[in-house]
């Protein structure tokens, strides 16, 4: 049972005067301490030893292995993100020097047809200048045949329109 200066009634009383104050607090004290803490350090380690054991160590196990796939999953991840990026690169630089393979391609394609087309432009010219000739030719040929036709035939309408006109025949001279 605890003294009577202990006891709930002694703190509703309020604090103590100064000098008082003194005294009250060497009586909550006793020196040395009752069995009763020496048993409660020894509870609290106890306890503590063995929350230590059950809790607070698998704990720390289990903390520490999440830590370790964490950072070997960081290193995975780390890992996987340069392979990406070399493979990116290198599709990167494939792409590149496909868009340089295919504009040499096609700019050689553009230069054969560009030949292809001044030869085939030069041979239309040439074949329609050969045509070109063999109706101008041809043209001369049957003026030539008109102008003879028509000088022969001039003749005799000449005389026709002579006789004609005079009323009589006329005979060519």
């Amino acid at each position: 049972m605890l003294p009577r200066s202990r006891s709930v009634s002694h703190w509703r009383q309020g604090p103590p005067e100064k000098n008082a104050r003194s005294e009250s607090f060497s009586e909550m004290l006793d020196l040395p301490p009752a069995i009763t803490f020496y048993w409660m350090i020894v509870a609290f380690f106890l306890f503590a030893a063995i929350l230590s054991k059950l809790v607070l160590q698998p704990t720390q196990a289990v903390l520490a292995e999440r830590a370790h796939r964490t950072s070997g999953a960081l290193a995975e991840a780390t890992r996987m993100q340069a392979e990406a990026r070399a493979l990116k690169d290198e599709l990167a630089a494939t792409l590149d020097q496909a868009r340089h393979a295919g504009s040499a391609a096609g700019e050689q394609i553009r230069r054969e047809a560009e030949a292809t087309e001044r030869r085939m432009l030069e041979e239309a010219r040439a074949e329609a200048a050969r045509k070109i000739e063999e109706v101008r030719v041809r043209v001369e040929k049957e003026s030539a045949e008109a102008r003879t036709v028509l000088h022969e035939q001039s003749g005799a309408l000449a005389q026709l329109a002579a006789e004609k006109i005079l009323g009589r025949p006329v005979t060519a001279s």
